[in-house]
Order: C-alpha cells, then structure tokens, then sequence
C-alpha cells in the first residue's frame, strides 16, 4: 500500500539550529504545515509554552511529555485512545490476523511476510503461532486449509 506522506512533525534539537535552518524551518512550516517540536538541553518542567504548531520540550523529559507536545503541535495525528480491532472473518481473527493468514496460506516464510506486511519478524513468529493455538491447528499447513475450507464455505458477493 503506497499512502501519500508527510511529516507530520518534525523534532530537531536545539543545538543543531542556526539562521540558516531556523528560517528553512520557518519557510518550511507555512507551506507544509507540520508541527515543531524543538529539544533543549534545559530542564524545563513539560512544554515550554510557545506558539500554536511548535514547542520546546527538554531532552529529559519523560515519554508522556513527548507525547503532549506531539498532540499540542499536530493535533489530529494521534489518536486519543486506542482503536478498537475489528473481527473481519468468521475464523474471528482481526484484520491484520486475517492478512498474516492468508499470507501464510500463500506459502510465505515469515521474513517474506515481516516486509510485506512491515512487522517484525518475531512479531509475525508470535502471531503465527498464537493463531495456531487459538484455532488448534499443528502446523502452517493445516492454518492454510482451515483458511481454504473457511472461503469456500461463505457465499460468493
């Protein structure tokens, strides 16, 4: 899947700016539109309140302040809870179970699978794995048949 892309934000210390990469910056702000997170070396407490789509935020904070300050510049790029995961087939699997499946029925090896599908490989061990277990299957083979035996039961749309 091929998606446009942008920066969203874009976070630089503080200590690599100069006139020149400040003003680019700048320039660069008003005609993409991404938000600005600038890391100090200060210790300040949180964010250091700025204008709307940047801020300063120490290289010592912790994650949750890195994480507001993302929220603060670029608003509509993170999710506020975690979305929840559809059952997209009648083997209940989610969506991505559901590719990671089919992709195993395919007669991929889970490296081949990782790059497809921009996994890690372990993660792709993990998944296999659990799946089987949840849907008793011994092997990559009879996951592949469960899958087959599954789309050739539901009706053609």
């Amino acid at each position: 899947m091929v998606r446009d892309s942008h920066a969203n934000v874009v976070l630089v210390e503080e200590k690599h700016l100069t006139a020149d990469t400040t003003a680019y910056l700048e320039g660069a702000q008003l005609v993409q539109g991404f938000g600005l997170v600038v890391l100090t070396e200060d210790h300040i407490e949180g964010m250091e309140e700025t204008s709307g789509n940047w801020t300063k935020l120490s290289l010592h904070g912790s994650g949750e302040d890195l994480f507001n300050a993302l929220k603060k510049v670029a608003p509509g790029s993170y999710p506020t809870r975690r979305p929840r995961v559809r059952k997209s087939s009648q083997l209940g699997l989610s969506a991505r179970e559901s590719e990671v499946v089919e992709l195993v029925a395919k007669g991929l090896s889970n490296r081949k699978i990782a790059e497809m599908t921009s996994l890690q490989e372990q993660s792709v061990k993990n998944m296999v794995s659990t799946i089987m277990r949840r849907l008793n299957c011994e092997n990559r083979t009879q996951l592949a048949l469960l899958l087959t035996k599954t789309q050739v039961s539901q009706p053609q749309a």
